[in-house]
């Protein structure tokens, strides 16, 4: 696949980059919370016809990536997203002290696949110095690098911010 983006490794591994960080903006702009996972699939799929499609397309690869990405995305629209969160999501604590955007965040989490959602959870579950051992433990679990965990945890945490910020603006403005 990489031949096809170009002859020179290190280019075609640029535009490899390039094409990969204009799909993901491109699907989160649209709202797409699975933005980097679809990046991927998109990949994927061109990788596995790539052979056929190099003989047959004429004109930029970039347009053939932005199609499969088109197709993908409509795929991941007529998936259903909502899946049950517990009632015991907030224990008595919590409803105390109730925030405005928590149902957004309750909503938002809902759409969130059941790992990224249990991970973003787990991830900002404790605190102090109980959450500096519970991220050791999840990035164990998740079998990453600490830091890859909190980069994990800061892209999930700025989609499900553009979610609420979203929903509490539909909200605000229905009133």
């Amino acid at each position: 696949m990489l031949l096809w983006l170009d002859e020179d490794r290190e280019i075609a591994g640029g535009k490899y980059e390039a094409i990969r960080v204009r799909l993901i903006r491109i699907l989160n702009y649209r709202g797409c919370l699975q933005a980097e996972e679809l990046a991927d699939e998109v990949f994927d799929r061109v990788a596995r016809k790539v052979d056929e499609v190099v003989e047959n397309y004429q004109g930029n690869p970039v347009y053939y990536f932005l199609n499969v990405a088109n197709k993908i995305y409509l795929e991941y629209l007529k998936k259903p997203k909502a899946v049950e969160l517990s009632d015991d999501f907030r224990t008595a604590d919590d409803k105390d002290d109730f925030h405005p955007h928590y149902d957004c965040l309750k909503q938002c989490l809902k759409t969130l696949p059941a790992d990224k959602r249990e991970f973003i959870v787990g991830y900002y579950e404790e605190e102090k110095s109980a959450k500096i051992n519970s991220h050791k433990k999840l990035a164990q679990t998740s079998g990453i690098e600490l830091n890859q965990l909190h980069s994990r945890a800061f892209r999930l945490r700025k989609q499900l911010q553009k979610c609420v910020l979203k929903c509490a603006e539909g909200k605000r403005i229905g009133k």
